[in-house]
């Protein structure tokens, strides 16, 4: 990659450069090496090179080149990485600086590039159309895609294009977020009763916060805290029905909760939880799981009560030597005053994890590096760690977590070791491989992790929403129209909703201002251009 220029920050979807090389390369041109057969391996007799952008793993991995499934590729393919590491954690902003420069790479894996960035750098020619590569040169991912169309026909663009490798996750824990996670010892010691409803809920966090449940007779316990992005779902679905989306649908009619009297009284709860201290103002800015942690891992003492995200292993350490991971139990989510009592439920998806650039030399090459990744081998070796080494296959009558035959048997630990790519891996992790890890005498303590996960599944089952937006792809026109008025409508939804929570705003008097602004910003036109998305697939 050439030199990134230095540039300040811009919007999301601008393109403030010129576009540099042709993509996929000159037909004839000169190459240091040949492909072999499509499913073939190596992929390339000679030598071949492509350049990366990466959004690392650090949950699983702090080194993409000194890194064991890497090296393992690299000798199966005969195709070395240029990587060009950024924390996980930091790649979308990073990517959106390298596009904006003008100056980036072939391809950018695991960035959190957005479907509406797709649409619009795709149209510009940033991105490259990969249907006729998947066409010639995939054998795995077409055959990932009969079994799990979703893979494919999510990242089709309304322009017919596909211009990312998909990644999906079919674990049945994923389409559950947030869940309730309560600190068992307290509940127990307080003789408290697992909530049902939201006074229920409110009382167990009162008795978290002012009866000492922690037994140091200081005032340091921490009621309820979580990342900023999970807290709200929890309680507003009590009320009415959300998630990020800010979006909800009902019999293909697409509207938008946060103009609603049940979101004006969902707000209202939790303004009263803020105003008695069983809210945590840190809720608020905690953006990573670590700094949610530093709560949860307290070391002195345990001073956090409940916490609402995606599983437990984001507020305490899983597996770790405190043993809190045991302690944090799944609760159900309560119901509010009109009975409403559901979970923000996302179906099974496919995400853009590898978009291709028109700096890109060989977008055949490329093809044929990923299309393993899409077999069961390949998930499993990218994900945890190369055959033999991470994990191996089942022996005859070893059995899976959920009670049936085993489909993989993991030989480490799962954590950053180095052996794989955890989830900055393009992959097709689907549910039968995923849910259908072996009982593992060797990892009591995984497997436990593993047990808690199924377990916490079941408890959600009886309250997953049914009429759930599907994932959405926009034109281009779409994606510009969204694009001016989606981020400034969100970031002032969030602001809103932490002004109206802390009392900086009354839900009285500032009330009619707040849709007024709503209206202004533009929630019609974004309903509308949601709509617009859905109907033209969907209807």
């Amino acid at each position: 990659m050439k030199q990134i220029l230095p540039v300040s920050m811009v919007l999301l979807l601008t393109v403030t450069a010129a576009v540099f090389a042709s993509p996929s390369g000159e037909a004839g041109a000169s190459r240091p090496y040949s492909l072999t057969a499509p499913g073939e391996f190596p992929v390339v007799t000679g030598t071949a090179e492509i350049e990366i952008m990466v959004g690392r793993d650090d949950e699983y991995t702090d080194d993409m080149v000194d890194n064991r499934f890497t090296e393992w590729y690299e000798e199966k393919t005969g195709v070395r990485i240029n990587w060009i590491q950024v924390s996980g954690e930091e790649g979308e902003e990073k990517a959106n600086i390298v596009l904006a420069s003008g100056q980036y790479p072939e391809a950018f894996m695991a960035t959190g590039i957005a479907k509406t960035q797709l649409a619009v750098y795709g149209a510009q020619g940033v991105f490259v159309a990969l249907n006729d590569a998947i066409e010639r040169q995939s054998v795995y991912l077409k055959e990932a895609a009969q079994r799990a169309p979703y893979l494919l026909r999510d990242l089709t663009a309304p322009d017919g294009n596909i211009y990312a490798f998909p990644t999906s996750q079919e674990c049945y824990h994923c389409t559950v977020n947030p869940k309730f996670y309560l600190y068992r010892p307290w509940m127990e010691q307080l003789g408290l009763e697992v909530p049902e409803t939201t006074e229920d809920l409110y009382g167990v966090l009162r008795a978290f916060k002012t009866q000492d449940p922690n037994g140091n007779g200081r005032d340091d316990e921490v009621a309820f805290a979580s990342r900023a992005h999970e807290f709200y779902a929890l309680f507003m679905n009590a009320f009415i029905y959300t998630d990020r989306s800010h979006l909800m649908i009902d019999d293909g009619v697409i509207d938008t909760p946060v103009n609603k009297p049940e979101w004006r009284e969902g707000l209202r709860y939790m303004n009263r939880l803020y105003a008695e201290g069983l809210i945590a103002p840190e809720t608020f800015t905690i953006r990573s799981s670590r700094d949610l942690r530093a709560i949860g891992e307290n070391p002195d003492h345990v001073i956090l009560g409940s916490t609402a995200t995606s599983w437990y292993g984001n507020a305490v350490q899983n597996r770790g030597e405190s043993r809190r991971w045991v302690d944090y139990v799944a609760a159900p989510p309560v119901a509010g005053p009109d009975g409403l009592r559901v979970v923000a439920t996302i179906p099974w998806r496919a995400n853009p994890t590898l978009a291709v650039t028109d700096q890109a030399q060989d977008v055949d090459l490329i093809t044929r590096w990923v299309d393993w990744l899409y077999t069961t081998e390949g998930t499993l070796s990218a994900d945890v760690g190369p055959e033999g080494v991470a994990w191996r296959k089942p022996n005859p009558g070893e059995t899976g977590i959920p009670g049936g035959p085993a489909t993989w048997v993991a030989l480490v630990a799962y954590g950053v070791n180095n052996l794989g790519w955890g989830n900055s891996a393009p992959r097709y992790f689907g549910v039968e491989v995923r849910e259908n890890r072996a009982i593992d005498a060797e990892h009591v303590e995984e497997t436990a992790s593993y047990l808690n996960y199924h377990a916490v599944s079941e408890v959600y089952e009886p309250f997953k929403h049914d009429d759930v937006l599907p994932s959405l792809f926009y034109s281009e026109e779409q994606a510009r129209d969204l694009a001016q008025v989606e981020a400034v409508l969100k970031d002032f939804i969030v602001q809103s909703m932490i002004q109206f929570i802390t009392g900086d705003r009354s839900l009285d008097s500032d009330w009619d201002s707040y849709l007024a602004e709503l209206d202004r910003i533009g929630i019609d036109q974004f309903v509308s251009i949601n709509q617009a998305a859905y109907d033209a697939v969907y209807r």
